[in-house]
């Protein structure tokens, strides 16, 4: 898969690596914004002894020596199109399917939410309307016959 579906594959909560890179056992992984006791002298001494320190969401990366590391993607790792989930045994074709899927459930989400709840949807002509609804009915046919794919893998 392509580094914008692992993005949205890391938010998920999973961890991905890619097939090029030479070291055993690397992966990496999103670590969510969160609160953490403080741990340095630097930490202590600015928020305070026992404070809670608010940290930011970051990327981390399972290193082959078994330790963890903050991790910034390099302009090839953006630009690779190798990367998998880690545990995952599903063909690439087949990954495509499930990325596919993921991608159109979420465009429909967004679609119908639009329909449903956005009053601009109403100031718009009736025929751009009826159009949007049968975009709508045929990304959920679309979804429909992935699932059925994915249901025979």
């Amino acid at each position: 898969m392509r580094f914008g579906d692992a993005l949205k594959a890391l938010e998920l909560g999973k961890s991905l690596q890619r097939t090029g890179w030479n070291g055993k056992g690397l992966f990496v992984y999103l670590v969510p914004a969160a609160s953490y006791q403080a741990q340095t002298g630097a930490a202590r001494e600015h928020f305070g002894e026992g404070a809670m320190v608010p940290y930011n969401a970051y990327f981390a990366i399972k290193n082959a020596n078994e330790t963890v590391s903050t991790w910034v993607p390099s302009v090839n790792d953006c630009l690779a199109d190798d990367w998998g989930v880690v545990g995952c045994a599903v063909p690439p074709h087949q990954q495509c399917v499930l990325d596919e899927k993921q991608d159109t459930d979420i465009r429909i989400t967004k679609l119908d939410e639009f329909i449903e709840r956005n009053p601009a949807f109403l100031d718009l002509p009736v025929s751009e309307r009826s159009r949007m609804k049968r975009q709508l009915d045929v990304m959920q046919e679309l979804s429909t016959i992935l699932a059925e794919r994915i249901a025979a893998f």
